[in-house]
């Protein structure tokens, strides 16, 4: 039986203050989820910094060691410029 991807959806800023926060909730998500993947909505996203990023880094690899996917979906061009910057972007799954 194959089950819907859990999402879960990231808004406004994403820094040093709130990304422990998204980082605790994606990884009980991913624990508790029943799907092989999880979704990242990014389009309400309007800053992730280098904490954001780590934060996504982090989620990412709790997935690939629970045996599930990290898909990130609707990022805008920032957002994906700055991955593509950072070398970050090869890393995750995207939607559009």
């Amino acid at each position: 039986m194959t089950h819907a991807p859990a999402a879960y959806a990231l808004a406004g800023e994403v820094d040093a203050s709130t990304a422990p926060f998204h980082l605790e909730r994606l990884q009980a998500m991913i624990a508790k989820s029943p799907s092989d993947s999880v979704v990242v909505e990014l389009d309400r996203t309007r800053m992730l910094d280098t904490t954001g990023l780590g934060m996504l880094i982090n989620a990412r690899k709790s997935a690939s060691d629970a045996g599930k996917r990290l898909v990130l979906r609707g990022a805008n061009h920032r957002l994906v410029r700055l991955m593509e910057i950072a070398g970050t972007y090869e890393l995750f799954d995207w939607e559009p």
